[in-house]
């Protein structure tokens, strides 16, 4: 009995990744999320949703997605599974001139970067909203915030002449050169990109 289960999830899951054209197991990767500052990202993130349908070539507006809730926020298509939020309803104390409202901020596309911030933060499981608030939110939650952004500190001691008290230079950094300056600029090179190259094809070749 055990084989016959394991044998009929095994093809349910390949018949789904055909289907959908993905890969991997069905339940992969951990579920995120992110805290939402609803004074300033809320409406975004609802815009960034309903889009999503869009953005994937599934139809050509987003009232025309069966599971949008577009359909209720913009099209006055009830839906009892969705509880309006108070951002929303304070677009205006007329229903129909606050959906004409909603469907407006629809008109112009989502800019990349806020739909980018969106992706990012999702992806991190960071809050997102303005730095005060993503910064309250770790503390409160006793995490370190991750921007996802590489720290330029260590760059800024060791190829720009900036002095880090923090920082104690490794014997292999000073080894660059006995001159302050060409040592910086011998580490400075390590970040030109047509430098690494080089190397790659070289392993390629082993």
């Amino acid at each position: 009995m055990h084989c016959i289960k394991k044998t009929m999830l095994k093809g349910y899951v390949q018949y789904t990744n055909r289907f959908y054209r993905r890969t991997g197991s069905l339940w992969e990767g951990r579920y995120k999320s992110s805290v939402v500052q609803a004074e300033t990202y809320l409406l975004v993130c609802m815009r960034y949703i309903e889009l999503n349908p869009v953005r994937a070539a599934m139809v050509a507006d987003p009232g025309d997605y069966r599971w949008s809730g577009y359909r209720a926020n913009g099209l006055a298509q009830p839906d009892a599974r969705l509880t309006p939020h108070p951002l929303y309803l304070g677009l205006d104390a007329d229903a129909a001139l606050r959906r004409q409202a909603y469907r407006a901020l629809f008109r112009p596309k989502l800019d990349a970067e806020a739909a980018c911030e969106v992706r990012e933060a999702l992806k991190l499981g960071m809050p997102l909203g303005s730095e005060r608030f993503a910064e309250t939110i770790c503390a409160r939650l006793g995490i370190r915030r991750n921007t996802g952004k590489w720290g330029r500190t260590s760059y800024h001691a060791n190829g720009l002449l900036k002095t880090d008290p923090r920082l104690t230079p490794h014997p292999l950094y000073l080894a660059l050169d006995t001159q302050q300056d060409r040592r910086c600029q011998a580490y400075r090179a390590l970040f030109h990109p047509q430098l690494d190259a080089e190397p790659r094809v070289k392993s390629e070749k082993l």
